[in-house]
């Protein structure tokens, strides 16, 4: 149509709540009062693709809880993240790292390490695409004091350049302020600030069947000048129906993540009760075979070795784990998944997983089974159980869990998850029950 000029719309959403809490005690004396908070989202966006999200006195209280984990491992856990703020455009910042690290991690803000609540102030991102090849992601995000948790600052940038096809160049910046007392200072300097910066080169092929991974990131704290850094690289290639991974990173005791987690750099001494950071270097391998068949109530079949060596900041050798996964996807969306598992750890630190006295540090093999059955999750109501059985240590598992799910989508889900694992070692270092 001629003569009429179509301008992109504007969406506005002002999100605004009010949290009222009055009580009462007749008890005690001149117990009466009333608390009153507000709190806005608003959600602008700039172009169709670039959003602008503004927070203040933000409110978590509809984000999904946790779901409760059993820790078998001696290394934290690490939950995803739920809170819809963090959600949108997430990826920008989520997937700077791997698995085991991370730069930055969302529960990092308005979080403490427990999982508690610390008001979020104010807050402001802009993410999206800056056009077809280019997406950008700025945040920045004020907490206020709670207890003995002082106010921080937390900043967030990355831009991400897509070029040929499938092939992509990241960077970013990170930065944590922490408004501490002079005081707090003095005795614990590197709480002032915690800073990250990193580039990433990844390569594919048109036809995704070849890829390769470069990576850098390095940390600034105060008092820290070097041992700082984490570098990895990966390569895949895929034929047929056969994958070929391989990766290999290094981590510097001193490579600090304010705003994210490395999952293994803290080595807990249970004798001592204290934490040891420790660098290392890792290597992983995997082979993936898929096969899909023609007929039968049988959809895919995945066939899956790897291969996880662990070294210490000296060469000295760490752990190695070898695995055989195989993975059935029947066509009603059901299926069952086998491992078979094989570790061989040189432990730095005593440990505790019974209720005796710490394993000394040494030498410990073991190898475990797990079996995983899920029915078919498009149905309003479907099931899962697992079992393990096993070594630990050096002793044994045995581990039994279930789960129901009932979906009414979009509007509600509930789910009740249940697992038990018995641990049981040599008589002077006890037996745990883990449920």
């Amino acid at each position: 149509i001629d003569g009429i000029d179509l301008k992109n719309p504007k969406n506005l959403k002002i999100m605004p709540y009010v949290l009222m809490q009055s009580i009462e005690d007749k008890s005690v004396k001149d117990l009466d009062k009333t608390d009153l908070e507000l709190g806005a989202d608003i959600k602008y966006s700039i172009t169709p693709g670039l959003t602008l999200d503004l927070t203040y006195n933000t409110d978590f209280a509809q984000a999904e809880v946790d779901k409760q984990q059993v820790n078998l491992d001696r290394f934290n856990l690490f939950f995803p993240e739920k809170r819809a703020f963090f959600l949108e455009n997430g990826d920008l910042f989520s997937n700077l790292g791997n698995y085991f690290i991370s730069p930055f991690y969302s529960r990092t803000i308005g979080l403490d390490k427990q999982g508690n609540a610390i008001p979020i102030l104010l807050g402001a991102r802009i993410s999206g695409n800056l056009n077809s090849s280019t997406r950008i992601g700025m945040m920045n995000m004020q907490t206020g004091a709670k207890g003995s948790y002082s106010p921080e600052n937390f900043s967030a940038f990355t831009i991400q350049k897509r070029f040929w096809q499938r092939s992509l160049l990241k960077t970013y910046f990170l930065n944590r302020e922490n408004f501490i007392s002079a005081a707090e200072l003095t005795k614990n300097p590197m709480d002032r600030y915690g800073r990250n910066a990193g580039i990433s080169l990844e390569l594919a092929n048109n036809e995704g069947t070849k890829e390769a991974k470069i990576s850098y990131h390095q940390s600034i704290k105060p008092t820290i000048n070097n041992n700082d850094a984490f570098f990895e690289a990966s390569a895949a290639r895929t034929i047929n129906n056969w994958r070929f991974f391989g990766q290999m990173g290094n981590v510097d005791r001193d490579y600090y993540t304010d705003m994210g987690y490395v999952q293994r750099i803290d080595n807990y001494d249970a004798l001592r009760d204290t934490s040891i950071r420790v660098g290392y270097k890792d290597v992983y391998a995997n082979i993936t075979k898929r096969i899909f068949m023609k007929n039968g109530k049988i959809g895919r079949i995945d066939f899956s070795l790897e291969n996880f060596v662990v070294f210490n900041a000296d060469n000295s050798f760490s752990e190695y784990e070898t695995g055989l996964n195989i993975k059935t996807d029947f066509r009603n969306s059901s299926g069952f998944t086998l491992k078979f598992n094989n570790t061989n750890l040189n432990l730095l630190y005593p440990t505790k997983p019974g209720d005796g006295i710490p394993l000394p540090s040494g030498t410990y093999k073991y190898g475990q089974f797990n079996l995983m059955y899920y029915s078919d999750m498009r149905k309003m109501f479907s099931w899962n159980t697992m079992m393990t059985l096993g070594q630990y240590y050096n002793g044994n598992i045995t581990g039994l869990g279930a789960g129901i799910i009932w979906r009414n989508q979009p509007h509600l889900s509930f789910s009740l998850n249940a697992e038990i694992n018995k641990i049981q070692l040599p008589k002077i270092y006890g037996n745990n029950n883990l449920i």
